[in-house]
């Protein structure tokens, strides 16, 4: 190859490499800014990993998460949905998830913290934030129902 081919091909690869790098540092940016959980969220979220591991480490998909005002007093209450924990090593799902549906936990903000409210068995399969937050759930046998806290 010629060197001067050479130099523009290098330096075509360098541009898309930093057109690549930009576009991904800017795709995480957004996704962490619209994604932003309050502190006591994050604890809950922590304690059922824990729990629904059995100790191990594990993840929550942010579509099990939902920290939405559920109560109409203007404060973000949070749903948390088993199904979307992956624990590493050994077994993969949550302990509280069994062949269809995973335990579904809904806690109330009151004040600073968030206090269990209820918690069911469901599998979370679309949720609409408003007008006012409305899950689709569904249960044993595969039924489905809206469920609207």
């Amino acid at each position: 190859m010629f060197p001067a081919a050479s130099f523009r091909l290098q330096t075509v690869l360098q541009f898309k490499t930093v057109i690549f790098f930009s576009a991904f540092l800017l795709a995480v940016s957004f996704a962490s800014a619209s994604f932003a959980l309050s502190k006591a969220a994050r604890y809950l979220i922590d304690q059922e990993i824990a729990e629904g591991c059995d100790g191990r480490s594990g993840t929550f998909g942010a579509d099990g998460i939902f920290e939405v005002d559920l109560t109409g007093d203007g404060k973000k209450d949070l749903v948390l949905a088993h199904q979307a924990i992956t624990c590493d090593g050994g077994l993969a799902m949550s302990l509280y998830c069994g062949m269809q549906v995973c335990s579904i936990k809904v806690y109330h903000r009151k004040g600073a913290l968030l206090v269990l409210h209820e918690e069911f068995l469901g599998r979370i399969l679309d949720f609409t934030p408003s007008p006012k937050p409305a899950f689709t759930v569904m249960s044993h046998g595969g039924a489905t129902t809206k469920w609207r806290p």
